[in-house]
């Protein structure tokens, strides 16, 4: 037994050195948050207080433990392997700074590229405490992040297309679903909702086992369960598609349909049980309504080429997506399973109370359909010059924009598919695209120093 414990008592202090020197290593890449350093010093304090944990425990439990949470640790490199501004945008950082305060004003954000194609959201500043609590009893008391750790994920192979990061809106909404979602598994009117959906259930499952009265029971509780599943799902997707187009305006519409054009119609099946794609879009384009940002760019007009182009396109693609919004092959689809059935009634009258708490917990955050008609014309002016579009006015009076009406633009720009500079007797390509990605991302850049600037600037002249 003493060598079992000598043995790994080696192995853990050999694999807690290799973790630090390789913390070590990263800590001195210029990073465009001090997120990741101040997290690196906190990991290498946790990996000191194991280390010597290590050294004086006698049972092989306790090590065996010790090396599962280093373990833990070594996964954590996969967040901050392209966190370094070389491949992670400043741009794309600041903005999501910036909406990440929705879920937490104590949040801290750790975004980082990785080569699946996906974008996602990982809380890690509770696994982090959780892990450690039994080695380091004070970590708690300790801790410096007061709010969530979240670590945010994108495709590296989209580090440059600042406009399809306007995802990142959906992966900051779950949060904001689950709080909801929380929240009302715990009310009256759920466990009432839930009673009658059981009855709709011990129906359909009684028709089909008359005889069998212990199986149609346990049936039920499958069934029941299933339906909880859908439901939950469902809504999770749906109200965090909404988050994302309250945040980031009409910006956001655009980006998810490129993700959810492809198959609208497949009903939920495991293990995921997504929404039809269809059914996401719609409730999309209910908020661009409800927030006014269809008819305020239905209303728009401009005789200018380059921005007439632009209106017009958008307006079209408007048209596109209502149509698809219009047709209810989803439903029928859903309509084909009676447990779907049962789970999407109950999604449509949750979604009532849903975009209620959304208006009144987003309400300081909306981006404005004021400022489409105020900001984006303008803007679309500029990226047709080749220039940044980060500001309005004339030389005398310019006006910092909203860095997403920025982003609008560039989306309206590349939807009318026209050249930068604009020149109508030549053929658009990539590289217009990329140089609509490279001048919406420095007017991002430059709107959001402005108005950290602004607001430090007036802090100061407060404190005086």
């Amino acid at each position: 037994m003493h060598s079992d414990v000598e043995h790994l008592r080696r192995k853990s202090l050999q694999l807690c050195s290799s973790i630090a020197a390789r913390f070590d290593e990263i800590e001195s890449a210029d990073y465009p948050l001090a997120s990741p350093k101040e997290l690196i010093v906190l990991f290498s304090q946790i990996l000191s207080a194991i280390e010597k944990k290590i050294r004086i425990v006698s049972s092989v439990n306790e090590l065996v433990v010790a090396q599962r949470l280093l373990e833990f640790y070594s996964s954590l490199f996969q967040f901050f392997d392209g966190a370094n501004i070389e491949r992670t945008p400043r741009a794309l950082v600041k903005t999501i700074e910036f909406l990440i305060k929705v879920i937490s004003s104590d949040a801290t954000v750790l975004p980082s590229p990785i080569h699946e194609y996906n974008y996602s959201i990982v809380e890690i500043g509770g696994p982090i405490l959780k892990a450690v609590e039994h080695f380091i009893p004070d970590i708690q008391k300790d801790f410096p992040f007061k709010g969530p750790v979240n670590c945010i994920s994108f495709p590296y192979v989209e580090r440059d297309n600042i406009l399809m990061h306007t995802v990142l809106g959906h992966e900051i909404g779950h949060p904001i679903a689950d709080e909801f979602l929380d929240d009302d598994e715990e009310s009256k009117a759920f466990k009432s909702k839930q009673e009658n959906t059981v009855e709709e259930i011990r129906a359909l499952v009684d028709n089909n086992s008359p005889e069998k009265p212990l199986f149609a029971f346990q049936q039920q509780q499958v069934c029941l369960t299933r339906v909880l599943k859908i439901r939950r799902r469902a809504l999770e997707e749906i109200i965090s598609d909404c988050v994302s187009v309250m945040l980031y305006g009409p910006s956001a519409m655009f980006a998810m349909n490129d993700l959810l054009s492809n198959d609208l119609d497949s009903p939920p099946a495991p293990p995921r049980f997504y929404p039809p794609s269809r059914m996401r879009l719609r409730y999309i384009y209910k908020i661009m309504c409800d927030k006014k940002y269809v008819d305020t760019i239905m209303a728009m007009v401009d005789k200018g080429s380059t921005v007439s182009l632009c209106i017009e396109s958008t307006k079209e693609f408007l048209s596109h997506i209502k149509s698809i919004t219009e047709t209810t092959d989803d439903q029928s689809a859903v309509e084909k399973d009676a447990l779907c059935k049962i789970a999407f009634e109950w999604v449509i009258l949750s979604m009532n109370d849903a975009l209620e708490f959304l208006n009144e917990r987003l309400k300081s955050v909306n981006y404005d359909a004021v400022l489409i008609s105020n900001q984006v014309p303008e803007l679309l002016m500029r990226l047709g010059l080749g220039i940044p579009p980060n500001e309005i006015g004339s030389p005398d009076n310019i006006q910092t924009v909203d860095w997403r009406s920025s982003m609008l633009a560039g989306w309206m720009y590349n939807i009318a598919g026209i050249t930068v500079p604009y020149d109508s007797n030549e053929n658009v390509n990539a590289h217009h695209h990329e140089i609509i990605n490279r001048l919406t991302m420095k007017s991002i850049e430059y709107s959001l120093l402005a108005n950290d600037y602004q607001t430090n600037t007036d802090s100061k002249l407060e404190e005086t």
